[in-house]
């Protein structure tokens, strides 16, 4: 794309998947069509129940259509053509990937409503997290705690607090959290019952979801447990 920027301009929107995300093609197209629906600069979909995450705010929440947030992981982000104009030169800023999806955010023009969590489609994540990537970078001798505390440095980040602005019920209803105190647990209860039903991790998911509902959202977390072979690639969504 630094060879050729005039392929943006065939484009509405660019995602770019890691290659250990099962999704459908309709899901794809439904998630885009979500995207331009609302003009979203940055988003991506949500996490199935039983994905391994870092980030447990990005599982599906059945209660919501999409929630507005403040974060999108590096795992799968989606770009506006015009917003990915602004991000692409923080593509190569660290080896591990860490903190740039902390920096996009900040670039982003509509900060209230441009950015945001689909819960309409989910992705399943197939594989344990980490990778080959860390792999070469430990040979390397490079920590990729490291790199990120100077990338953080480097761009005045002090924080990772994910947060929540306002919702999409699948109503269609649109709801402000600021000022709703008692709103934001009573949507994690309606949209995460399922999981704690079905997740193979629920107690896991219960403590998390507890902490996320008491306090200000925590970026990092530890991981679920790895899901089993994946089924034959379909739509996850109904």
């Amino acid at each position: 794309m630094a060879q050729h920027p005039e392929w943006l301009d065939r484009y509405d929107r660019v995602m770019f998947p890691d290659d250990d995300l099962e999704m459908a093609k309709s899901d794809l197209n439904r998630f885009f069509e979500v995207c331009a629906e609302h003009n979203l600069e940055l988003a991506q979909p949500s996490l199935t129940v039983g994905s391994p995450v870092t980030h447990p705010l990005l599982i599906q929440n059945t209660a919501c259509r999409l929630r507005f947030t403040n974060f999108v992981e590096v795992m799968a982000p989606c770009f506006s053509s015009a917003f990915l104009r602004a991000a692409l030169p923080t593509f190569n800023a660290t080896q591990s990937g860490w903190g740039i999806d902390w920096l996009w955010p900040r670039l982003a023009a509509d900060k209230a409503s441009g950015i945001a969590i689909v819960d309409a489609v989910a992705m399943r994540h197939t594989r344990p997290l980490g990778g080959p990537n860390y792999d070469a970078m430990k040979a390397s001798g490079i920590s990729p705690d490291a790199e990120l505390d100077a990338f953080w440095k480097r761009h005045g980040i002090t924080t990772m607090q994910i947060e929540i602005h306002r919702v999409q019920l699948k109503s269609g209803r649109f709801r402000d959290i600021k000022g709703r105190s008692a709103f934001l647990p009573l949507l994690f209860a309606r949209g995460y019952g399922y999981a704690l039903a079905t997740s193979p991790t629920r107690w896991r998911l219960l403590t998390q979801m507890a902490r996320l509902t008491v306090r200000p959202f925590k970026a990092k977390g530890a991981p679920d447990a790895a899901l089993p072979k994946p089924e034959p690639l379909k739509s996850l969504n109904p």
